[in-house]
């Protein structure tokens, strides 16, 4: 179920305020009462509609991760972008606000691998389903022309995001070293 948010409020900004409540108190620290504000709704709806606290941090990062996600597939999708412009979108849609959440909360790591954890147990993580879609984005754009290869380019890549999001200071370093990961796997402007 998911907390039907304030009407001038999306699911992702409902989702996006109580991941950062969680982040800035930790996990063990945070109380249903400090979520249910960050979501804008009463302590008793946001048991009666998630139940305990676990589910409501699985609740808020799925719903950030569905969002983030649809904007990098929009930047994968488009046509009028190179591919090297349309990749390097795409990743920081996708992990660019990560890498703010993460430095922005005193317990963004503790959250973020709170999410990871929950998603790989419950078989649902969201890393392997971009890697596929990346791979695709690769074939489509004329950058590989074998399955095999452009998977596993695409994984690199995947890797080396996920290594700049841990290094990462600000949503431009990550952009940076993005730009150049692409330039290391040979993905320029001229891919088409």
């Amino acid at each position: 179920m998911y907390i039907v948010p304030r009407p001038d409020a999306s699911d992702y900004e409902t989702a996006a305020q109580v991941l950062a409540e969680f982040a800035s108190t930790g996990y063990a620290k945070t109380s249903m009462t400090s979520l249910a504000e960050a979501a804008g709704v009463t302590r008793q709806t946001l048991y009666n509609r998630i139940g305990r606290k676990h589910a409501v941090l699985e609740w808020a990062i799925g719903a950030v991760v569905r969002s983030l996600r649809v904007d990098a597939l929009a930047c994968l999708a488009d046509p009028e972008r190179p591919t090297e412009q349309a990749l390097l979108d795409a990743f920081c849609c996708w992990l660019g606000p990560v890498v703010r959440f993460v430095r922005d909360g005193r317990y963004g790591e503790e959250i973020l691998g709170l999410g990871n954890a929950a998603r790989r147990q419950t078989g649902s993580y969201p890393l392997d389903a971009f890697t596929a879609e990346v791979t695709d984005a690769l074939l489509a754009g004329g950058v590989r022309e074998q399955l095999r290869e452009a998977a596993d380019l695409a994984f690199v890549l995947v890797m080396a995001a996920k290594g700049l999001l841990a290094d990462s200071e600000t949503e431009s370093d990550f952009r940076a070293g993005m730009a150049r990961a692409l330039r290391g796997a040979g993905i320029n402007s001229s891919s088409k």
